[in-house]
């Protein structure tokens, strides 16, 4: 399947007729204004394809979604900060992006003044029906916070699973944490990944969620099998990813070629360095660090074998763009044991357990490539741009019509 996210001349009107013929928006209704709110992180560096911004993550899925409710219809605008770039401005998918957190300098309890008041103010003038946020943190407990007072509607999106069990909100202090708590109980709806997420979230605090997967396009074209050199592992360098098991794994199989690609974390940005301390005497491991998304891509076409060694994840976009270039997992992270149970690669406990499983499918080209037939069709299948897009609008325009619309 072609992917048409960056596609202007894709008809926003004829995917609307599609998504009512399929019991989606009425023909006659007015599109629904939905606003991405996304004051922290990296969201406004991808917006305008900033070099060296992060490839993956919920940010990207982000846009990704934004851009195909763009296509089905949606009038759709983000919310971002203001670092850099003080004035609104439109992508040219005709996405609004209006800046709204400034982040001033100064003494901590006074530097949090301005960005509280400039978030505030900007929701007041949006249009939107709807707001939808992710990320457990402050700004998710103002919104919520002003979206009650205000009677009207927003979503929170859960990202990862320890967004469910409540190790994030942990991390906060004590008043945003209870800001945040308090919102999340009166969100209009919440959207989880995977039924996981679902379950943790119904067991741990009584909420029910609608569980909407990531969405991934496959590239007309993909194919399994073919020229291919590189095991991959992508992703943002944090403990929890243990990016240090794939050095090794890279000394135990010298033969082959070993590419890691991701950029440092901010929450841990001496652990980069280890890492690539560590790479430099194995001959074999490229650590290439942070490259465009579709460099990324590039990599995944050539990839004999995808290697995930997170102790913990949400849903982790890498395996579905993986999976959509005919590329088998070896994962310790299998979200809702899609990778187990549909036969796209395998699933480990263990470090043992992944050298084992990475060293099978090195030595059989056949079972590769059967593999990889099978990721490809899973993600047209269950992850197509369209079908998840129009899910995701559905809740969405739930919890709108909730509240009813706001005045045009």
């Amino acid at each position: 399947m072609q992917d048409t996210s960056n596609d202007s001349s894709y008809s926003s009107h004829e995917s609307s007729k599609k998504l009512a013929s399929s019991g989606g928006l009425a023909p006659t209704s007015k599109p629904l204004r939905v606003a991405f709110v996304s004051p922290i992180g990296c969201t406004l560096q991808l917006l305008r394809g900033d070099p060296g911004a992060p490839t993956g993550g919920a940010e990207h899925q982000f846009i990704v979604i934004s851009k195909t409710l763009r296509r089905l219809g949606c009038e759709v605008e983000f919310l971002v900060s203001s670092v850099g770039n003080p004035a609104s401005w439109q992508t040219h998918e005709g996405i609004s992006v209006v800046p709204t957190i400034k982040l001033p300098k100064g003494i901590k309890f006074i530097r949090a003044l301005p960005p509280l008041t400039s978030l505030i103010n900007t929701l007041r003038r949006s249009k939107a029906d709807v707001f939808y946020v992710w990320g457990v943190n402050r700004p998710t407990g103002i919104l919520g916070l002003y979206c009650c007072l205000s009677r009207r509607p927003y979503v929170f999106s859960i990202r990862s699973n320890m967004d469910a069990d409540g190790t994030y909100e942990s991390k906060l202090g004590f008043v945003s944490r209870m800001l945040f708590s308090w919102s999340l109980r009166r969100a209009s709806g919440i959207v989880a990944q995977t039924e996981v997420q679902a379950e943790i979230l119904k067991e741990r605090l009584g909420l029910k969620s609608v569980v909407v997967p990531n969405l991934c396009s496959v590239r007309e074209g993909a194919s399994a099998g073919g020229d291919r050199e590189y095991i991959t592992w992508v992703g943002s360098f944090r403990s929890v990813k243990r990016p240090e098991w794939f050095i090794e794994l890279a000394k135990m199989h010298p033969e082959y070629k070993f590419v890691m690609i991701g950029g440092r974390n901010a929450a841990e940005p001496g652990l980069f360095d280890e890492m690539k301390s560590k790479s430099e005497g194995v001959k074999n491991l490229s650590l290439v660090g942070q490259v465009s998304f579709e460099e990324t891509r590039g990599y995944y076409r050539r990839s004999l074998v995808h290697v995930l060694t997170s102790e913990k994840e949400g849903f982790p976009n890498v395996i579905l763009e993986a999976l959509s270039e005919g590329v088998p997992i070896v994962t310790t992270f299998d979200p809702d044991g899609i990778v187990a149970k549909n036969g796209l690669g395998y699933a480990c406990s263990n470090f043992d357990e992944v050298s084992v499983r990475l060293g099978d499918l090195l030595s059989d080209e056949g079972l590769r490539v059967e593999m990889g037939w099978r990721g490809i069709e899973y993600v047209r299948e269950h992850h197509n741009p369209e079908k998840i897009a129009g899910k995701l609008m559905e809740v969405l325009k739930s919890a709108a019509d909730g509240y009813g619309r706001i005045r045009r």
